[in-house]
């Protein structure tokens, strides 16, 4: 009813009255009902031409590759958000754990032994850090595996 939007009140009115006075009062239900119908018939044809014009424009499967492809990059998201937590939750927890700075000494052969001992003997904050930068590297490789896998399907959608 968009074009009734178009009218004011006093506008309807005096469409009103006057087929009144050039139809009748007996015949003006009659009319109404006619236009009503004749209105919906043309909507349903306008509806059915553009369905038909979207399937031979091929406009109707652009719209589904369009959706497919869509689809395809939320999943990727979800899928990157899902991995990236962890990652980020373990970098968290390095940071917090990263000892603090040794203090500066001014002994440089007492430096050089105490850096010798750490590189001898790795301490449970070293190993912990390598085996998360290990599982860091892990899911690096899975995401890149996902990734690619996902633009060949893309580019198979679109080829196909």
């Amino acid at each position: 009813m968009d074009v009734l939007n178009n009218f004011n009140w006093i506008e309807l009115l005096f469409i009103l009255v006057l087929g009144l006075l050039l139809f009748g009062p007996d015949r003006l239900p009659a009319i109404g009902a006619r236009l009503g119908s004749y209105t919906r018939a043309l909507r349903g044809l306008s509806t059915q031409f553009m369905a038909q014009w979207w399937k031979e424009a091929g406009v109707a499967e652009a719209a589904h590759e369009g959706t497919d492809v869509v689809s395809t990059v939320r999943e990727v998201i979800a899928e990157v958000r899902n991995a990236v937590r962890p990652i980020e939750a373990a970098a968290a927890a390095v940071v917090l754990e990263a000892p603090p700075p040794a203090p500066a000494v001014s002994d440089t052969g007492h430096e050089m032994a105490t850096q010798a001992s750490e590189e001898a003997e790795p301490g449970p904050q070293k190993q912990a850090l390598v085996g998360r930068v290990a599982e860091l590297e892990k899911q690096v490789c899975e995401l890149q595996a996902t990734l690619a896998r996902l633009e060949t399907e893309r580019v198979a959608t679109l080829s196909g």
